[in-house]
C-alpha cells in the first residue's frame, strides 16, 4: 500500500508512516469530500461503523482519501473523522488512486487487500445496508485472496 498512498498519511496526531497499514486487518479507502451532500450524509454513518467495528479491538482501518477543493475545507471536514487520510496537498495520489479504483462518483468505499487490490468497491451499500455484519463478509474475501 506504501507505493499507492505515499511514504506518509495524516493521524490525529500528525504525519505517519503509511506502514501501519502493514498491520490492519481490512484496509478500506474512502474517497470523499466536504461540499458533496451524499458524503456528508454517509460520513457519520461510516463513523459509526467504524467505532463499532474497532471496539474493543481494531479489525479495519479507513484511509480518506480526500477530494477537497481547499485544505481549509479538507481540515474542517477530517476534523470529524476518527480514521487516517492521505494528506490534502498530495495531488498525484490522490489521481492515482481514483483513477486505479476507477471512482467515477463520490463517496465511494473500496476494500483492498495488503497490496492495493480492489477486492469489493461496492462497501458504502454494504455498511449503508449492513452495518457492522458487513465487516463478516469482507473478512471471508480477504481470507480467500490470502489462500489463492
Amino acid at each position: 500500500m506504501k507505493a499507492l498512498l505515499g511514504s506518509h498519511l495524516l493521524s490525529k496526531t500528525g504525519l505517519i508512516g503509511s506502514q501501519i497499514l502493514d498491520s490492519q486487518p481490512l484496509i478500506l479507502l474512502y474517497f470523499s469530500a466536504s461540499w458533496c451532500p451524499p458524503c456528508r450524509q454517509f460520513t457519520p454513518t461510516l463513523i459509526d461503523f467504524y467505532n463499532k467495528v474497532n471496539t474493543p479491538k481494531k479489525q479495519a482501518e479507513v484511509v480518506l482519501i480526500p477530494a477537497d477543493r481547499t485544505e481549509e475545507d479538507f481540515i474542517d471536514y477530517y476534523e470529524k473523522m476518527p480514521w487516517l487520510s492521505v494528506p490534502f496537498a498530495n495531488a498525484s495520489v490522490k489521481q492515482l488512486l481514483g483513477e486505479k479504483y476507477k471512482v467515477q462518483t463520490i463517496p465511494t468505499l473500496v476494500l483492498t487487500d495488503k497490496d492495493g487490490n480492489a477486492l469489493n468497491t461496492n462497501c458504502r451499500w454494504e455498511v449503508v445496508q449492513k452495518g457492522v455484519e458487513a465487516l463478516k463478509g469482507w473478512e471471508e474475501l480477504v481470507a480467500k485472496t490470502k489462500t489463492k
